[in-house]
């Protein structure tokens, strides 16, 4: 089943009216998980991965439809999943490159800057 009819499903959408309105729903939580820095390629896989098709859900539960109660809910659970993708390097590009730690902590530097007062 594509994206678009599973995110239907789940609006509990059966007709076609509404497909380009989810369609955008569903491109503006990919382009929303990349700008957060999930790989962009993570989003678009066909089948989806899993917890990228749960970002995606819960972006457009919190996003369809003018008068949704549950809006709130749906978008601190959608921003807190996207933050653990984003956390995670399965999801990620980044990897440390060898060398790159600094051996002052934040507060080390904090400290420098200000005189150790």
């Amino acid at each position: 089943m594509a994206l678009l009819d599973d995110v239907k499903a789940v609006l509990r959408v059966s007709d076609d009216n509404k497909d380009t309105e989810i369609g955008d729903l569903i491109a503006a939580a990919q382009t929303d998980l990349a700008l957060a820095g999930v790989t962009p390629s993570m989003t678009t896989l066909d089948p989806p991965d899993p917890l990228i098709k749960q970002a995606i859900v819960l972006y457009a539960k919190a996003n369809y439809g003018w008068d949704n109660q549950e809006a709130p809910r749906f978008q601190e659970s959608y921003n807190l999943l996207k933050a653990s993708l984003t956390l995670s390097a399965d999801y990620t590009d980044y990897t440390p490159t060898p060398g790159s730690e600094t051996e002052n902590t934040f507060m080390d530097n904090v400290a420098t800057d200000w005189g150790d007062q």
